[in-house]
């Protein structure tokens, strides 16, 4: 499935006649890339392509539990007249056993005398199909099914929720479960169960029949308990979003006034004494260190002159203690030879020796001594030289220490000097302190919900357990109608053998679907050293995560940026899984990730995600810096502009222009 464009006239804050081809122009440019502030309409954009798809059984994000036709009257822009209504116009591409089919859905609502009326016409190749405008809601399931739209159609920054304990199970049950088309299953043995149910009820005693009367009673009054629950559940999710969102604006502004500096001001104050002592005491250190040698460092080539110095005048006493003892060497030689009467040999050695003692004589200038260095003293000064480097290393080290200590104050300095008045930051930190509170009230108002909804559905399962289980054992007594007998026992055999299907197929298909999510991690984060293994439970459908060593991780010790790409990847893996062609539309796409996330996503995951991938994203989230990552791959870009003057939103050709015009 491609979609091929989208055109939408009166919608939301979309004024007047709109359309955009959103076609990838080629297999390697799959992203068509949407930017808009906050409030443009990128969340109304994608609303309107669920609604043109499924009508009233679309999750668009604002409708929350409103009836069809007034959330349709809403949707009308608010300076047009009802009457005149709004529409949105819908085409995109299927391939349908080796045949492309070319779709166009028209959807147009307005209203009369209080009434919204809406019309829907389907054309396919360009040709009106009545039939399948009036069974459109059956067809489009079969290009889609609305319980697993998620997998295609989310919010990146809400869609982290779904892997949390809590909320993963129900999740991957409803996915796998649409996905292997095993809800058909269970509604079929649902009407088994309701067949046996009537069945057994015609033949029962008044007195059991009225048991299961009470039953049906309870059963009755437990659903509309939960149906309650479930919209109360519904304002609180949507209230607590809203909370949430207020928040993010209010941690914006907070921050833009100084807000964060002023938090840290009793850190910068502690932080800027702790810097001044250390500088204060490096100077003390190094004031030390130039009392002692350090100054030498200074005269390190006079030093190795004086070395040098030393070594001759050392040589030059070495000959001349060796020219003494030459000369008494000599002269008993001499002795020697004249006491034995060789004359001739006496003469000849005279002048051999006489000789050989001049040439070995010290020359002029190394007759005197000058400096007197003994051994001892000579070691010493080979050692200063040798300390030498090492010192100026050392003292080369703190000195960098100190300047670096110095920036550090001269940076905290000025963010105490940024730091504002409590008195201009007040309004805004009493704002996000009572929004907090909200939320928290929120969070804890969801949490009871949500396990009173558990709560109920236990119930509800252990009620249809019981009628289910009453009227087996009264059939078994009370039934005397053979065909009844025939019908029920029937029944039970096809209930039986398709809660055998039921896990067979799961089983069967589980560990493709693990291996799946799996990989799709893998792919976008580049390592497995923090996931090695995961494993879905068949009854609970809980997600067990697992190590490199095959212990259990817990979810809880994951960032929220890798809990927020576990749950891309839970989308991305079952979405390959379904073998479904269709594209991929990612509502705020790096969300509150940091920069390592956003690039890990942006690199791994949206040039892969689908054949279409469209992405809305805000000029906070896909900046110059993370554009030039997806450039390559990106085939069409629009701006939502917005319009104070008209309240209205524009969609033009091209990203934000202070982001292309850096790229």
């Amino acid at each position: 499935m491609i979609i091929k464009k989208v055109a939408l006239h009166n919608f939301g804050i979309f004024k007047g006649h709109q359309e955009v081809t959103l076609e990838p122009p080629s297999k390697d440019k799959p992203i068509i890339l949407f930017g808009g502030l906050n409030g443009a309409g990128k969340t109304t954009f994608l609303d309107a392509i669920q609604l043109a798809l499924f009508g009233k059984l679309a999750k668009c994000s604002n409708r929350r539990n409103q009836a069809y036709d007034r959330y349709l009257r809403e949707c009308i822009n608010r300076d047009i007249n009802p009457s005149e209504g709004a529409s949105i116009t819908l085409s995109f591409s299927f391939n349908s056993e080796g045949q492309t089919l070319l779709y166009r859905i028209c959807r147009h609502w307005h209203e009369t005398k209080g009434v919204i009326q809406e019309h829907l016409t389907i054309y396919i190749n360009d040709e009106e199909d009545p039939v399948l405008s009036d069974t459109w809601a059956e067809h489009v399931i079969h290009f889609v099914q609305p319980e697993i739209l998620e997998l295609f159609f989310f919010d990146s920054e809400k869609i982290a929720k779904i892997a949390e304990p809590d909320q993963a199970p129900r999740f991957l049950k409803t996915a796998i479960q649409s996905m292997l088309g095993l809800e058909n299953v269970d509604r079929l043995e649902q009407d088994l169960k309701t067949i046996i149910k009537r069945k057994t009820a015609t033949e029962l005693a008044p007195k059991e029949r009225q048991k299961q009367k009470d039953q049906e009673k309870l059963l009755t009054e437990t659903e509309a308990v939960i149906a309650r629950l479930q919209e109360r559940q519904s304002r609180t999710s949507d209230e607590l979003e809203r909370y949430r969102s207020i928040k993010r604006r209010l941690e914006k502004k907070f921050q833009s006034e100084g807000g964060e500096l002023y938090l840290r001001l009793e850190s910068l104050k502690q932080e800027k004494d702790e810097t001044i002592y250390t500088i204060k005491q490096l100077k003390k250190e190094l004031i030390s260190i130039a009392s002692g040698q350090a100054p030498l460092a200074l005269l390190e080539n006079q030093l190795k002159d004086l070395k040098a110095a030393i070594t001759k005048e050392q040589q030059a006493t070495a000959n001349n203690l060796l020219k003494g003892l030459l000369e008494e060497r000599d002269k008993a030689t001499l002795n020697f030879l004249k006491e034995h009467q060789v004359p001739k040999i006496v003469v000849a050695l005279t002048n051999f020796l006489e000789q050989d003692r001049f040439n070995r004589k010290p020359k002029e200038d190394q007759e005197e001594t000058t400096y007197g260095f003994g051994d001892h003293e000579a070691a010493q000064l080979d050692q200063l030289i040798a300390d030498i480097q090492p010192g100026r290393t050392y003292i080369s080290s703190k000195i960098s220490l100190l300047q670096s200590l110095q920036d550090k104050l001269m940076s905290i300095e000025r963010h105490l000097a940024n730091t504002p008045d409590f008195s201009i930051i007040a309004t805004t930190a009493e704002q996000l302190e009572n929004t907090n509170i909200k939320i928290i009230k929120n969070e804890t108002i969801l949490k009871t919900q949500t396990e009173e909804i558990e709560k109920n559905n236990k119930k509800k399962e252990s009620i249809q357990q019981s009628i289910y289980s009453f009227l087996d054992k009264e059939a078994a007594i009370a039934i005397s109608n053979k065909e009844h007998q025939r019908v029920i026992a029937e029944s039970r055999a096809m209930i039986e053998l398709m809660s055998q299907f039921k896990k067979e197929t799961i089983d069967t298909n589980l560990a493709k679907l693990e291996a799946s999510i799996l990989e799709s991690y893998h792919h976008i984060l580049r390592k497995t050293n923090l996931i090695a293994g995961l494993r879905i439970d068949p009854q609970t459908y809980s997600l067990e995560l697992q190590t490199e060593k095959g212990h259990t991780l817990q979810k809880e010790r994951l960032s929220a940026g890798e809990l927020q790409l576990l749950a891309v990847a839970m989308v991305w893996g079952l979405m390959k899984a379904s073998q479904r062609p269709l594209p991929s539309l990612i509502d705020t796409p790096l969300g509150r990730l940091d920069s390592e996330h956003r690039r890990l996503l942006l690199e791994n995951y949206y040039p892969n995600a689908s054949h279409q991938v469209i992405l809305l994203s805000t000029d906070e989230e896909i900046d110059a810096s993370y554009f030039s990552l997806i450039a390559p791959h990106v085939g069409r870009t629009y701006h939502l502009m917005y319009d104070e003057s008209s309240a209205s939103t524009r969609i033009n050709p091209g990203y934000f222009p202070e982001v292309c015009h850096a790229f």
